[in-house]
């Protein structure tokens, strides 16, 4: 978004055409959430201040995204006076042209969702992990992270991570409970994470099933 606003180019387009949260607006990226501070910030920042100054009143922006939260208040921000800001303008395409078409179709297969049962696989190795001392794993989540303590005995999930796909999936999969589970705070860096969790396993079994003992038939003395 930095290298976009810092740019020279003076007829600017910013489409956000994924998941938003309802409440602030904020976009959900794929690492984190884009909000309206963090545009604001970005906006402020020298270099891209420099641009505007240098191409005052010339520079166009359109910005398109779900009617949600603050985005509207943006063209009325004191920085942006300088440019012409629009939120989710009215122009109609014409939508016979080849050149959209392409250009829709081009990115038609890169906005397919992907489905829990692709994103969180299942194992056929399942278990318990023998601890000899307090053990901490790290798992890196995007804008929040997740983390598994474990002692012998016993074993605590703490958060969930921001991604959709969890970050303490590939390695909490291979085991055969969570004996508890921590959440530090509510919010958008930590909710997703545990929510596809918990979607994944109402959706379907993630353990392989149990195999069933054959009973051994006794021979019948004569």
């Amino acid at each position: 978004m930095r290298n976009l606003l810092s740019s020279f180019t003076r007829h600017r387009h910013i489409i956000h055409a994924g998941y938003t949260f309802s409440g602030n607006g904020s976009w959900i990226l794929q690492d984190g959430t884009f909000s309206v501070a963090d545009f604001s910030e970005a906006f402020q920042e020298h270099d891209v201040q420099r641009v505007i100054r240098a191409y005052a009143d010339t520079i166009t922006m359109n910005i398109h995204c779900a009617d949600a939260g603050l985005w509207h208040t943006l063209p009325e921000k004191a920085f942006a006076r300088q440019c012409r800001i629009r939120i989710n303008p009215v122009d109609v395409l014409d939508t016979s042209s080849e050149c959209i078409n392409g250009f829709i179709d081009y990115l038609a297969p890169m906005v397919m969702p992907t489905s829990l049962r692709e994103l969180l696989e299942t194992s056929d190795v399942v278990g318990n992990i023998r601890f000899t001392h307090p053990t901490l794993y790290v798992f890196p989540g995007g804008q929040g992270d997740a983390a598994l303590f474990g002692i012998n005995g016993f074993n605590m999930l703490v958060d969930g991570g921001f991604n959709r796909k969890a970050c303490f999936w590939d390695f909490a999969r291979h085991l055969d409970r969570l004996d508890a589970v921590l959440m530090t705070r509510l919010n958008n860096s930590n909710v997703q994470g545990l929510g596809a969790v918990v979607s994944r396993k109402r959706d379907a079994h993630v353990y392989p099933p149990k195999k069933k003992k054959k009973k051994k038939k006794k021979k019948k003395k004569k």
